[in-house]
């Protein structure tokens, strides 16, 4: 009973052939290539990349960072904020115009065989208006001991969008250092999705899950992803 297999890259627009109709009856395997959704995986293939920042807050006054999304948006795999000597008040800030810019901040992929290139751009801010606050995080630190906190907690961006991190030293007797560092990913839940027919109203792998069919002669199966260049593994045996 032989056994073929074969690796399909698919579009997010178009469905892929992914079994042709054959003359006998098989058994096939349709597995998908893309991570689970965990973050480890998503890191593992290439899909988180890491951006982190350095800077002083003076007393009483404020410190900004933006992010610029892509296409697909972004969602947190991980952050963490450091203050060295004073309590600090971090807020994500959704719908904020930014009228000033600062220096961008590079972002590298934390799979160092894979390339730096997220779509997300982060970068200073000089000045911004309005907007609403969609999350915050309290730091505490002294003089006597500096502060952190660590997050795995999951935060989705909308796509196309800037949001803004605004920092605020809140006691008025100190000028702090803040280390800021966030892992993201640009492809994330539905991203990874595989459907066997139409999308998003059919049979779906989710990362790294795998169905098996017996199909009959002439029968047929069409594949499509969340995202272009997802990959589907298809094993037949006679």
């Amino acid at each position: 009973m032989p056994i073929t297999q074969n690796v399909y890259t698919l579009s997010s627009t178009v469905p892929t052939r992914v079994v042709a109709p054959t003359v006998d009856a098989g058994h096939y395997i349709l597995k998908s290539l893309e991570p689970n959704n965990a973050p480890e995986n998503y890191a593992r293939q290439g899909r988180v990349y890491d951006v982190s920042s350095r800077f002083t807050v003076t007393r009483s006054t404020s410190v900004s960072l933006m992010v610029t999304t892509g296409s697909t948006g972004l969602q947190f795999q991980y952050y963490q904020i450091v203050s060295t000597e004073s309590n600090v008040f971090a807020e994500l800030i959704e719908g904020a115009t930014v009228t000033g810019n600062g220096v961008t901040v590079p972002s590298h992929n934390v799979n160092r065989n894979f390339a730096d290139d997220a779509d997300a751009v982060f970068q200073g801010v000089t000045s911004f208006t309005g907007g609403t606050v969609v999350n915050s995080e309290f730091v505490t630190a002294s003089k006597a001991g500096g502060g952190e906190h660590s997050y795995t907690k999951v935060i989705t961006l909308e796509p196309d969008s800037d949001y803004v991190f605004r920092f605020t030293e809140t006691t008025g007797n100190a000028d702090p250092t803040v280390f800021l560092q966030i892992g993201f990913a640009e492809f994330y839940n539905g991203y990874t999705d595989i459907w066997l027919d139409t999308k998003e109203q059919s049979f779906v792998l989710h990362g790294h899950e795998e169905v098996s069919h017996y199909l009959q002669p002439y029968e047929t199966i069409n594949a499509i992803a969340g995202h272009d260049g997802a990959q589907i593994a298809v094993l037949r045996q006679d």
